[in-house]
């Protein structure tokens, strides 16, 4: 498959971008970052833009023909109010010109259980002080997909609470409704079983808005 991935050096984006090469697909990256060389070593193709950009990325999506975008796309602490006009101006551009769009979003937008009026994560203990303004944000970029694009061809893929380095471990279980966690309450999954579960809707879309996992 054709993949472009939006944000492809930043932290999910860098693995998500190995993984997806690793698998055999032919993968653009679109990065700000003018130092980041990680497709070209890996066989890749680096474009240097602003993905929200909506004329920079209809330009991308003419001349790649991508079978999916893959936004994985991060502001800087301080620039989280970029996060859902940057992912509106993605997918807007995407629905125009018909390509299926995955959204690698934050645990902020997840209910805490599948309980009748559980909370979100954003306003839940799993959530320090420093990463609440983010996981706001993540929280108001999923309710701006489905407000402004609920019949779009898009998912949602929200992380657990957290990502931890490691292997690949395997055995992720999933939900379309609620944040995963094992007995203990622990929320995780690694970064490298992450990226694989946004290259599962990459490769065979589940046709959910929202999708997520953990151990």
């Amino acid at each position: 498959m054709k993949v472009l991935v939006l944000g492809a050096s930043g932290q999910v984006g860098s693995v998500l971008t190995e993984a997806a090469l690793e698998r055999g697909h032919i993968v653009v990256g679109v990065t700000r970052s003018s130092s980041s060389r990680i497709l070209e070593k890996l066989g890749g193709q680096l474009v240097n833009g602003d993905a929200y950009d909506a004329e920079f990325l209809t330009g991308i999506i003419n001349s790649f023909k991508p079978d999916v975008v893959v936004s994985a796309t991060r502001p800087s602490k301080g620039r989280e109010a970029e996060l859902v006009r940057g992912t509106l101006s993605v997918a807007s551009v995407c629905a125009e010109k018909g390509v299926w769009l995955v959204v690698s979003g934050g645990a902020g937008a997840l209910p805490v259980s599948d309980e009748p009026n559980a909370e979100r994560v954003v306003d839940s203990g799993y959530v320090e002080d420093a990463w609440r303004d983010i996981a706001r944000a993540s929280a108001d970029q999923f309710d701006a997909l489905v407000d402004i694009f609920p019949r779009g061809r898009w998912t949602y893929v929200a992380p657990p609470s957290r990502l931890v380095e490691g292997e690949r471990v395997g055995r992720v279980r999933k939900s379309n409704t609620a944040l995963v966690s094992n007995e203990q309450g622990v929320s995780e999954l690694t970064w490298l079983d992450y990226a694989g579960l946004i290259l599962e809707e990459v490769e065979k879309p589940s046709g959910e808005r929202l999708v997520t996992g953990g151990y």
